[in-house]
């Protein structure tokens, strides 16, 4: 079973929740902070739930929300656990672009002088198989692996090869 901090490191390196630089864990609700850190994503132990609050002071329990994920914790711990962290990255990144379908988003509305449009599916999707597939070459790569070539050298004969 992965550590909470492996998890944690690849959390943030998929931006699962989003929107957060660091999450802390706490032990529980009665723990988190009346002042919290900005752009901090809380994880409370007791509950397992990701936890944030948009107020920087004077916070309390009742004032955080519970964070939307993409891919649970357990699921991120088998994936550590069966290939390794760098390829569970990898992975997750995979698996992030097949929730997208559950996130349909508004392309375009306009009324009157107002106009909003969101990223589409389609882009969303290009954006996390083109992270999955750097992520995949960045491993190869690691791994000097990258060419698929193989190849056999000789040894050469310096000065003519007298004896």
């Amino acid at each position: 079973m992965a550590s909470w901090d492996r998890i944690k490191d690849i959390r943030l390196l998929v931006d699962d929740p989003p929107r957060f630089v660091s999450l802390v864990a706490v032990a529980n609700a009665a723990a988190l902070p009346a002042t919290p850190a900005q752009q901090t994503c809380y994880y409370l132990q007791d509950t397992k739930r990701y936890v944030a609050t948009d107020k920087e002071s004077g916070a309390v329990a009742a004032d955080y929300v519970a964070q939307l994920l993409r891919v649970s914790d357990e699921r991120i711990s088998d994936l550590v656990d069966a290939v390794g962290a760098d390829a569970a990255r990898c992975r997750v990144l995979r698996l992030l672009a097949t929730k997208l379908g559950a996130e349909m988003q508004l392309s375009r509305t306009s009324m009157g002088g107002d106009e909003s449009a969101y990223t589409s599916l389609r882009d969303m999707y290009a954006y996390y198989k083109g992270l999955a597939d750097e992520c995949d070459a960045e491993i190869a790569a690691d791994a000097s692996n990258s060419t698929g070539r193989a190849g056999r050298m000789t040894s050469p004969e310096i000065a003519g090869g007298l004896t």
